[in-house]
């Protein structure tokens, strides 16, 4: 079970002009889309690039109820080529395989890359990609593109919140901020409202916690960016022999993983 959480915490494991923020119109959601474009276009051709990142969730303090959640990890991305790990988990891509060790279950899963470009593995690219592109309309959008002060005013924003009464819309807010000189995310950070449980007496006969687990909670996703370098490694770095060999047709562990399970599950 706690396999289970742990791998949906990595699967959950998102125009400003002298610092007026004005509701999206047309022509600011199209210089979102822009601004979005841009810095992400910076991971896609950049070769060598690592960052650090940092995963944290947590939920509000209703009835004084909290939870939190950290975890840490590094990204080197490196133009079709990646490796990176969050937690106990290492992730590896070539032109071929797309390889995950998952280390506290012992277990290897193979398969075949489904991005053509590392740089779609940057922290909810795509989920900013469909709040912009598909659901637009359920919130109201902000952004900051210029900076006042190269020295003191360097971080630039898009700023997505729900819009009021709206239903569709899967987030109270979404927010991304960047360095606006680099081009490059610093954090990511986006809530959403957890549904209660609605438990009856049958189900929780204490009251207090019949309320306590019924009460929707707000939960904030925030990854933050840090530490960017160049680390230029050698091809053998990102090659899927680093954790399995082929043989007779079959996929093996190699000895320093001699005692994981593979699974294959290429095309």
């Amino acid at each position: 079970m706690r396999a289970i959480r742990r791998k949906t915490f990595y699967v959950i494991m998102a125009a400003c002009l002298f610092f007026t923020e004005l509701p999206a119109q047309t022509s600011t959601l199209d210089s979102a889309k822009n601004t979005a474009l841009g810095f992400f276009r910076t991971y896609d051709s950049l070769q060598y690039i690592t960052f650090d990142v940092r995963y944290t969730l947590y939920s509000d303090t209703v009835y004084s109820k909290f939870s939190y959640e950290t975890v840490k990890g590094t990204y080197t991305l490196n133009g079709r080529k990646a490796r990176y790990t969050l937690g106990d988990v290492d992730y590896l891509q070539n032109d071929s395989f797309l390889v995950a060790a998952y280390h506290k279950d012992q277990q290897i899963i193979i398969s075949t890359p489904p991005a053509q470009n590392a740089g779609s593995y940057v922290p909810l690219r795509e989920t900013l990609d469909s709040l912009l592109h598909a659901y637009s309309a359920n919130y109201d959008i902000y952004i900051k593109t210029i900076s006042t002060d190269p020295d003191t005013d360097t971080t630039g924003y898009i700023r997505l919140v729900r819009k009021t009464g709206d239903t569709v819309a899967v987030y109270n807010y979404y927010q991304i901020e960047f360095d606006i000189i680099q081009n490059l995310i610093r954090k990511v950070e986006f809530e959403y409202t957890e549904p209660g449980q609605g438990l009856t007496s049958t189900d929780e006969p204490d009251e207090g916690q019949r309320l306590l687990k019924n009460m929707p909670r707000n939960k904030t996703l925030r990854i933050e960016f840090t530490n960017y370098r160049f680390d230029r490694f050698e091809d053998s770095w990102y090659s899927e022999k680093q954790y399995v060999w082929l043989e007779d047709g079959e996929y093996k562990p190699v000895e320093k993983y001699r005692n994981y399970q593979v699974f294959n599950a290429r095309n």
